[in-house]
């Protein structure tokens, strides 16, 4: 309708790694089957607003480019404790970082140089219990904390301003039932309980000038 075009280029990048180990032991008669670990991960996102000046332009000139990093690191260990041979107790915890830049070159078709960074740091308990009522039938349920960090670009303004958002966070419940009456036919059912807090709510698109 206005003969112009508005082409938003992405490019992402991501990579990691995580190695776990498990090593099992006995206290006090209990068995007891340990899973711990360490995550790393890499994400960057290259990102361009091109505006074209007819309405089939494949280019155009160059009105916003940034590229935004981030760097994530966890260390994660659960322990899975057999309490008798029914009943499973298994509580865990994560610990996790998160670096996060942000860096903008070119805004509003001005050249630029503008950056900042910031991170969060979050502690994430969790817990879930198993109860084998027989060999085809077992009751289970479980509460953890969730954890999501802000998005770069809702964290750090087009400004250069880290806002210093928290991370978006919840307590999530589950209970539920297992069963199974033949080789092939098994069915499960569970009902949820999330209750999220600090949602982070960025500003839409609509509002911003193109």
């Amino acid at each position: 309708m206005k003969n112009s075009t508005g082409n938003r280029n992405r490019q992402f990048e991501v990579v990691g790694v995580e190695p776990r180990m498990h090593f099992n032991f006995k206290i006090g008669g209990i068995k007891n089957d340990v899973e711990s670990g360490i995550r790393l991960h890499f994400e960057r996102a290259i990102e361009q607003r091109v505006n074209g000046n007819k309405a089939d332009a494949q280019s155009g000139e160059l009105k916003n480019d940034e590229i935004r990093t981030g760097y994530a690191s966890s260390l994660f260990t659960q322990n899975r404790m057999y309490l008798t041979d029914n009943l499973i107790l298994a509580p865990g915890l994560r610990l996790e970082n998160f670096n996060y830049k942000r860096d903008i070159s070119r805004l509003n078709y001005i050249d630029t140089s503008i950056t900042n960074d910031n991170n969060v740091f979050a502690i994430i308990p969790g817990i879930g219990i198993n109860y084998n009522i027989s060999n085809s039938f077992s009751l289970f349920a479980g509460a953890h904390k969730g954890f999501a960090p802000p998005r770069i670009k809702d964290a750090i303004t087009s400004d250069g301003e880290a806002l210093e958002l928290d991370a978006e966070s919840s307590w999530n419940y589950e209970i539920g039932v297992r069963a199974s009456f033949a080789a092939k036919i098994h069915f499960e059912i569970t009902v949820f309980i999330l209750r999220f807090s600090n949602h982070i709510i960025p500003v839409s698109q609509s509002s911003c000038h193109d």
